[in-house]
């Protein structure tokens, strides 16, 4: 059972955190960014899953560890930065979400 909770809380670290939280903390990140970190994090994870399950796959660290958890969120963070330097800012995309969330609160 806690490896079925640590399998599913990898998904969540590994493709969710990084992409959400620096989301509505920098301003410069990009839906393209969050995209591709995303899809790292599912990729990432579902590796550790096949491994957990028992499909000989080479691995540098132990599974359903901090190490693991540390290596995907880095791993995901660097992306996340490093596209949103690279591609186009779409702080207006931003903008209007921020804008749709406060008038739905309202």
């Amino acid at each position: 059972m806690l490896q079925i909770s640590w399998i599913g809380s990898d998904f969540l670290t590994t493709g969710a955190f990084i992409p959400l939280v620096f989301g509505f903390l920098w301003i410069r990140g990009t839906s393209k960014a969050a995209f591709i970190s995303m899809l790292f994090g599912i990729v990432f994870s579902t590796y550790n899953l096949l491994v957990a399950l028992g499909i000989p796959l080479p691995t540098l660290w132990e599974i359903a560890s901090v190490e693991q958890a540390i290596i995907g969120i880095s791993i995901s963070l660097v992306l996340y930065v490093s596209i949103s330097l690279f591609t186009k800012n779409d702080t207006d995309k931003s903008q209007r979400f921020v804008e749709k969330v406060n008038i739905l609160e309202r």
